[in-house]
């Protein structure tokens, strides 16, 4: 977790988070079909899994803030560099249908 937290790998670091959550979520269920429930224990694997996706939450919070400041820096660094050159490429229709992305759009 620190290794993805300094290498700002916010993604990573949520999925992580996801599936410790989902473990601690899976622990309580399996201590509840016991057959000497121990509720204490059940309700602890209970509160490390809502801790979990709560940095969970917080993280993909992060890596959403970051994507929204990386493409706003993006979209000014393309409008000074588009207001250089106002040549505008030509597309013909049979180019768009012929673009495999189009198919999947």
């Amino acid at each position: 977790m620190e290794k993805l937290k300094d290498e700002n790998e916010w993604g990573e670091l949520a999925l992580s988070y996801s599936i410790l959550s989902d473990l601690c979520k899976t622990k309580a269920a399996v201590l509840l079909e016991e057959e000497d429930v121990n509720l204490e224990e059940v309700n602890d694997w209970k509160m490390r899994s809502e801790h979990y996706k709560r940095l969970e939450k917080d993280t993909i919070l992060k890596l959403e803030t970051e994507e929204l400041e990386r493409g706003v820096k993006t979209d000014e660094e393309s409008l000074f560099a588009e207001s250089d050159t106002k040549i505008k490429k030509e597309r013909k229709i049979d180019d768009i249908f012929d673009d495999p992305g189009f198919l999947e759009f």
